[in-house]
């Protein structure tokens, strides 16, 4: 009787262990599900742009030819969700796609700021007749009436603006030694090189040897253009130059 007792109370007692183990399971598993949805809830609440609203928006940058105005209102169409939903690669690439806008940074800053920093295009120079070059040799297409005024002129192919620019700085780096600035360049569709001065002088360079015809040039510039008189100075001979003038046609 004993032993059977001792059975019995044991199998009573494995039993209550198994119903408490169920009833703290459902407790757990009900206490997870109002967790999950508790944050569920909270992540709905911040995500809404009412609860976190961009209530300020920073834009620096030394602009000559950027109209912040202009900057306000392009992200102002831009601002569409809360601090944490805003889209700010959307606000920049809506930003970059200002032609004088060259590079933009956007970030957040909390609790309802975004801070926005614009460089503008540095043009350096005219590419053919309605298009200017920044400094690394990038064309960008501005209104017309915000040209710069005073540039030099680069003219080429589609793809070749980095190129002439190259072409451009090299042939002013040793004209400027004999008193001479570059005031356009020219690369045609047959990949043919052509210079004009700023004395009205155009140099012909032909397709070859850009930079040995340029130091053929350099030896001779200061005798070929000393009477001050506009020229044309041919360089595409193998041991020499022509320089043609109104009057006269030498070879040199």
């Amino acid at each position: 009787m004993s032993l059977l007792r001792q059975r019995t109370n044991r199998r009573v007692e494995s039993g209550q262990v198994s119903t408490r183990l169920r009833v703290y399971s459902v407790v757990g598993l009900l206490v997870s599900i109002t967790f999950a949805a508790t944050v569920v809830t909270g992540v709905r609440h911040v995500l809404d742009p009412a609860t976190l609203p961009i209530r300020e928006v920073r834009i620096e940058g030394e602009f000559r030819y950027l109209a912040p105005k202009r900057l306000q209102d392009i992200v102002a169409g831009e601002l569409k969700a809360g601090f944490f939903r805003v889209n700010v690669e959307a606000i920049r690439a809506a930003l970059l796609a200002e032609p004088w806008v060259n590079d933009v940074s956007v970030r957040r800053v909390w609790p309802d700021t975004l801070q926005i920093t614009v460089a503008e295009q540095r043009a350096v120079a005219y590419w053919g007749d309605d298009g200017l070059v920044n400094e690394y040799g990038v064309v960008f297409h501005p209104a017309p009436d915000s040209l710069p005024r005073g540039l030099i002129r680069l003219l080429g192919p589609q793809g070749s603006s980095l190129t002439v620019l190259r072409r451009y700085r090299e042939a002013q780096d040793v004209l400027a030694a004999h008193g001479l600035a570059v005031t356009r360049v020219r690369l045609s569709s047959r990949r043919a090189w052509r210079l004009w001065l700023s004395n009205g002088t155009q140099v012909v360079f032909g397709r070859n040897d850009f930079h040995g015809r340029l130091a053929r040039l350099a030896q001779v510039v200061d005798r070929v253009l000393a009477g001050g008189a506009a020229a044309i100075v041919d360089l595409r001979y193998t041991n020499g130059l022509a320089v043609t003038t109104t009057a006269t046609r030498d070879k040199v």
